[in-house]
């Protein structure tokens, strides 16, 4: 969860900044992290089958490459906040 808030807050506070291609990259892969990280909240039905294929792993995984990106951008522009 800080990590998917740390990437969601990277986003908010440099909308304007960033070029659009990746803006719409960045909140696709914030929504697919979100729905796959939430599956059993939302669909608790087939549990099972979250747990047989990792889904949540998944989701972490996901997750790395964008903190790696968020980290390097803010070294190159520095955040007051950040």
């Amino acid at each position: 969860m800080p990590a998917f808030a740390l990437v969601l807050f990277y986003l908010l506070y440099n909308f304007k900044t960033i070029n659009v291609i990746k803006q719409q990259l960045l909140m696709a892969l914030l929504c697919l992290i979100y729905l796959t990280a939430n599956l059993k909240i939302l669909l608790g039905e087939f549990n099972g089958y979250y747990e047989h294929f990792k889904i949540l792993t998944y989701a972490a995984l996901l997750l790395i490459p964008l903190l790696i990106w968020v980290l390097r951008e803010n070294e190159k522009n520095p955040l007051k906040d950040f």
